[in-house]
């Protein structure tokens, strides 16, 4: 007489399902963060509020792609699309339409640097996608010194290799998800603390 043994087989949770609630928060966030900056003229408080905002938006595909070595696109764009609501929201609420220019050619810059390293080999395709959000989210605080997001986030990514070798880790590559991310907010500060 054989016994049959029916074994459950437990799928693991989806990771869109596991992104949805974080990435919901932002985007609703975002768009209260939007909506208030419209009703107050961007008050004082605004441009650190988006800083906040972008490092925790931000911080989310920064941390997957530390975790997977991948930018995934359900993360990368709603990411983007709330970072260019923030950017109309920040040129309407003070009345400056050179923030939105700032904000095209910053994402045009690093959309095509980032094209360069890809087809070099240098960074992955995850990044070319993230690149263009962060310098639209970037030029919503920073203005003209978001240009500087590419030069800042290989600097960054440096550091990193530098302070992995010191830790014993041996790997060329290294995520660049989270040096972009940092250079981001990094820029964002100090175009605030800064401006140009």
């Amino acid at each position: 007489m054989s016994a049959t043994v029916s074994a459950r087989v437990e799928r693991p949770a989806s990771p869109s399902r596991a992104a949805a609630l974080p990435l919901a928060a932002y985007l609703a966030g975002s768009a209260v963060l939007a909506a208030a900056a419209l009703l107050t003229h961007a008050a004082g408080w605004y441009p650190w509020a988006l800083v906040a905002a972008t490092a925790l938006g931000a911080g989310w595909p920064a941390v997957v792609d530390a975790r997977t070595r991948t930018l995934p696109n359900r993360l990368v764009g709603p990411f983007a699309a709330a970072a260019a609501l923030q950017l109309l929201a920040a040129a309407v609420a003070r009345a400056s339409w050179q923030v939105l220019a700032w904000g095209a050619i910053a994402a045009a810059a690093a959309g095509a640097l980032y094209l360069l390293m890809g087809l070099a080999g240098w960074v992955a395709y995850g990044d070319l996608k993230f690149a263009p959000g962060l310098a639209l989210a970037a030029a919503a605080a920073a203005g003209a010194a978001s240009i500087w997001l590419t030069p800042v986030a290989i600097a960054f990514t440096g550091l990193w290799l530098v302070i992995a070798r010191l830790r014993g880790d041996r790997r060329r590559a290294q995520p660049h998800g989270p040096a972009m991310a940092a250079a981001a907010v990094a820029l964002m500060a100090a175009g605030i603390l800064w401006p140009v």
